[in-house]
């Protein structure tokens, strides 16, 4: 799948005339805590030519493909988009920027944008992100009849890392195991 990846990414670039500056796996991979039938969750950030900046109206600024029969969930913002949302301090970015597992990484741009990132990180924006997303997936746990074990991570992670933002004020840590190691629990 992962050469999938790479030639999906390629494809894009190509077919919407963009250059991918920054992939990575996001969700479950992302978090280390891939099953075998995890998806595969690829977020990037692209930049377009220079003409594309230079017109009046605003162009499209996200790609969003589902592929191979949904396994491979594709999502990609425009580097101005980006850095919009970095400045409100968007935790799903800030999770982003702290994947381990890259597919595209243009070295200079990675370097500025996690500085930028730590800057903006507003712990007021992140705390209410990760309890909004506890809440809406243990509403839609109260709704479902089976209730599988990831539902209860997926109500768990968010708990965690607003309980994060508490206690150190900083982004909380992408990896579920570095998280729980971070938030000291009775």
């Amino acid at each position: 799948m992962q050469q999938k990846v790479h030639s999906t990414l390629s494809e894009l670039e190509i077919n919407y005339g963009i250059q991918v500056i920054y992939a990575c796996e996001a969700g479950s991979r992302g978090w280390g805590m891939a099953s075998p039938n995890s998806d595969y969750d690829v977020r990037f950030i692209y930049a377009h030519p220079l003409d594309w900046y230079l017109s009046i109206d605003d162009g499209k600024d996200v790609i969003d493909l589902s592929l191979e029969g949904g396994k491979l969930d594709i999502h990609g913002w425009e580097l101005r988009k980006t850095l919009r949302l970095l400045r409100k301090s968007n935790p799903s970015l800030l999770e982003w920027l702290q994947s381990d597992v890259q597919y595209r990484l243009h070295p200079m741009f990675a370097e500025e944008i996690q500085q930028l990132a730590y800057k903006c990180f507003s712990p007021i924006a992140g705390l209410h992100h990760y309890l909004r997303m506890a809440e809406g997936n243990y509403r839609k746990l109260m709704q479902r009849e089976g209730k599988s074990l990831k539902f209860y991570f997926n109500i768990l992670r968010p708990i965690l890392a607003a309980e994060f933002i508490v206690q150190y004020h900083r982004v909380p840590p992408l990896i579920f195991e570095d998280l729980v190691e971070s938030v000291p629990l009775e």
